[in-house]
């Protein structure tokens, strides 16, 4: 927990101190919504109905759910650019025996570094802090109430529209034992680009004077 604290913070003082760098940089709103396809890996719980020990692997299988949010886009130095996103992420599971499905959301805040090789696709990759909002259906103990996720993705945008693919790679544990809960997560989301024009700065310029010549030198 300590170690996923330390990386949020990590990630917050690094954005802070790149928006400094960003001035008369473009910067665009990209509001988006979609599907998660999601999973979690190796639950633990007693066979349906049968009161054991909560101690055998549940089979589970992919559960779809809500995604909704936007992100903030802000161009580098071209082809790069970065994303700082918001976004309410329901996620969990399916247990193939039956009993009721795993309801595990979150509040996302990917930040991911892209490149554009040609005009419209964007490849991305960074890092994603979670914090969890809902757990139902599975032990409240088990679950972590922050997260960390390494998000890939790859969109591509035609006249303002945006359709963006990612997977988030599960690095943080929600049960913290020797067989750690990971979320697995795929989303599919459809957006629209909405140009905010350019960050301005709004530091004092300083000026310089030339002291008038006398014609002597």
């Amino acid at each position: 927990m300590k170690r996923q604290i330390l990386l949020i913070v990590v990630m917050l003082t690094a954005s802070i101190h790149l928006q400094a760098q960003l001035r008369d940089k473009r910067v665009s709103l990209i509001p988006r919504i979609g599907v998660n396809i999601a999973d979690l890996k190796h639950v633990y719980g007693s066979a349906a109905g049968s009161g054991a020990a909560e101690t055998a692997p549940l089979e589970t299988k992919m559960k779809a759910g809500l995604l909704i949010g936007c992100d903030l886009e802000i161009e580098l130095a071209r082809p790069l650019l970065m994303d700082i996103g918001l976004y309410y992420s329901q996620q969990g599971c399916n247990f193939k025996d039956g009993r009721k499905a795993a309801q595990v959301d979150y509040l996302n805040i990917p930040v991911l570094l892209g490149v554009q090789p040609v005009e419209g696709l964007i490849i991305k990759a960074g890092l994603q802090p979670g914090f969890n909002l809902t757990d139902k259906n599975i032990d409240k103990a088990t679950v972590s109430k922050i997260t960390l996720g390494i998000p890939v993705g790859v969109s591509y945008e035609y006249k303002h529209v945006v359709l963006d693919a990612r997977y988030v790679i599960g690095t943080s544990l929600i049960k913290a034992d020797a067989d750690p809960v990971v979320n697995q997560v795929a989303s599919i989301t459809l957006g629209y680009r909405f140009s905010l024009g350019k960050m301005k700065d709004e530091r004092p310029k300083t000026k310089y004077y030339m002291p008038a010549s006398d014609g002597n030198y």
